[in-house]
């Protein structure tokens, strides 16, 4: 939302896709909203359409644009569900249902996350809600996704 985040707090994942990146090796970045690791690849873009992309809310005015570089950007409208469409496609492809989790270990995980001390994103409150959005609908999304992936299987 283009709040400060502390001075060097740039998740080590960064660095660690930075050194891929240089190297040579492929990399995929999920995101929704344009300060997620991999939007670096369309930065211009986010600093010109994004909210705050440009000049963010806090006083260091860079805005909330990345610029961690990925070769393949998966967006969604919540970056849990890139990933889990990334997993669905890989389960379907490998006649491997399992590797999508279930609707029970989604809840189990976000519960997990809130006694680790994890806020949502969006509302900063420490629930069992991603994006503001109940962990009801992430779950009800698995379940989708599991449907979607015994279809083809």
């Amino acid at each position: 939302m283009g709040f400060a985040i502390p001075e060097g707090a740039r998740a080590l994942l960064e660095y660690l896709l930075d050194a891929a990146h240089a190297a040579g090796l492929p990399t995929i970045g999920v995101g929704d909203n344009g300060n997620d690791v991999g939007f670096g690849i369309i930065e211009d873009l986010v600093r010109r359409y994004k909210p705050y992309g440009d000049v963010c809310q806090c006083p260091c005015g860079n805005g909330l644009a990345t610029v961690t570089r990925v070769n393949i950007l998966v967006t969604a409208a919540v970056a849990n569900w890139g990933a889990y469409g990334i997993v669905t496609c890989l389960a379907a492809l490998r006649h491997q249902p399992e590797l999508l989790h279930s609707a029970a270990t989604e809840l189990q995980m976000l519960d997990a996350c809130v006694r680790a001390g994890a806020a949502d994103g969006i509302t900063g409150r420490r629930e069992a809600t991603v994006d503001a959005l109940p962990a009801s609908v992430h779950a009800s999304i698995v379940e989708l996704l599991q449907a979607l992936i015994a279809k083809v299987s």
